[in-house]
């Protein structure tokens, strides 16, 4: 059975994406790949015409690319009921995501973030879905989305806590649910529109991984997950309220290869601010990806 990868990429994030394409070289197997570019047109241009120079050449001989961009799935004029500020790319490619569907020609497909990377040879089938877990965890303005996607639904949700899968990626899609998704709302440009509307009101956080699952929930299929934790993520609050140490951070790694066989990394672009650009790479040495450095200028701070 195969499965498509799929990234929604920025400009910002340059040096992130070729890190991930070039451990794609090192580390995935072939399967098709999509990667949409999530800017207005004329910095789509730059950024594919980067793309085409610093990430291609490394996945050309292995997978079936191919790239789209988010115009290709609403029109600028979807956007007129936004202003300038508030046209994040943050919002748009949770839509974006979801919107993929319809291009897709796999059963189901694995969302990565531009922060995620491989660090273990593996088929895109490998990496399995965490399991959905109680929400006990979620901030006010996380459950505050939930109870929007749940009277979206007319969902009735059980009288214990709801368990959904963490609103992280590495994550399973499967194709139909979110085809099915984009159909209750009308269509992309409808649910682009509900969901940049909802993920601006007050006390609100979008979670379109949340938006999803609850659809899927109440349309009678969900994916219950095999696994505790996909990924080796490594976030700010890491450094900033649990203090941890580059030696901590290699022991994580150790535990977490060791428990879960985890086969994709993620690195926070908040971190970079804290890591030299040699700290940088004691960490991706340990994590078995130095031998994929971008070309691309380093983001790590010059302390």
């Amino acid at each position: 059975m195969s499965r498509t990868l799929v990234t929604v990429i920025c400009h910002k994030d340059r040096w992130s994406v070729e890190l991930l394409c070039r451990t794609m070289e090192k580390y995935l197997h072939p399967c098709d790949v999509i990667f949409i570019l999530n800017e207005d047109n004329e910095t789509a241009n730059i950024l594919n015409q980067w793309f085409q120079e610093m990430c291609m050449p490394h996945l050309i001989k292995k997978f079936n690319v191919r790239l789209y961009r988010k115009f290709q799935f609403w029109n600028i004029e979807d956007e007129c009921h936004l202003t300038q500020p508030e046209k994040e790319g943050w919002v748009d490619q949770q839509v974006l995501k979801l919107a993929i569907n319809e291009k897709i020609h796999t059963d189901d497909y694995l969302v990565l973030d531009s922060k995620n990377f491989f660090v273990r040879p593996c088929k895109c089938i490998d990496i399995k879905q965490i399991s959905p877990e109680p929400t006990d965890w979620c901030e006010p303005i996380l459950k505050n989305w939930i109870t929007t996607c749940i009277e979206t639904f007319n969902f009735l949700p059980p009288e214990k806590s709801l368990r959904l899968t963490q609103n992280t990626t590495p994550y399973v899609i499967r194709t139909q649910s979110a085809s099915d998704l984009i159909k209750y709302f009308g269509g992309v440009s409808s649910l682009y529109k509900w969901f940049t509307i909802e993920a601006r009101k007050d006390k609100h956080s979008p979670a379109e991984f949340f938006l999803y699952e609850i659809f899927t929930i109440t349309h009678g299929w969900r994916n219950l997950g095999e696994v505790k934790q996909n990924c080796i993520a490594m976030w700010e609050h890491m450094i900033v309220r649990d203090k941890m140490t580059q030696q901590d951070f290699v022991k994580y790694f150790v535990r977490t290869f060791r428990d879960f066989d985890v086969k994709v990394a993620g690195l926070h672009k908040g971190l970079f601010k804290y890591w030299s650009h040699k700290e940088a790479m004691f960490i991706l040495k340990r994590l078995g990806v130095y031998d994929c450095i971008p070309k691309t200028p380093s983001p790590f701070s010059a302390k």
